[in-house]
C-alpha cells in the first residue's frame, strides 16, 4: 500500500516461492516512469474521470475488457 510518497519499495516473491513468475523489472520501471509523467501532466486524473463517466454510463465492462482507446476516440469525436 502506498502512503502517498513518490517512492515505494515492493518485493516480489520468486517463482519457486509463489508459483507465479515475477514481473520484469525493466517493464516496471517503464510503467512507473509513464505513471509519473501522466500524473504530473494531469492525464491520470483525466483518465480517472473518463473511467468514472464510463462507469456511470454503463459502458464500463465489469470483466476489465473495456476498450478505452475506442471510448476516448468516441469522446474526442464529440468534442471536435
Amino acid at each position: 500500500m502506498s502512503n502517498g510518497s513518490s517512492e515505494v519499495d515492493v518485493e516480489f516473491r520468486t517463482l519457486e516461492e509463489s508459483s507465479v513468475e515475477p514481473p520484469n523489472p525493466d517493464y516496471l520501471r517503464v510503467h512507473a516512469a509513464f505513471a509519473k509523467v501522466l500524473h504530473l501532466c494531469g492525464a491520470a486524473e483525466y483518465m480517472e474521470s473518463v473511467e468514472r463517466d464510463a462507469e456511470m454510463e454503463g459502458t464500463l465492462r465489469l470483466n476489465g475488457e473495456t476498450d478505452f482507446a475506442s471510448y476516448l476516440l468516441s469522446k474526442l469525436a464529440i468534442i471536435a
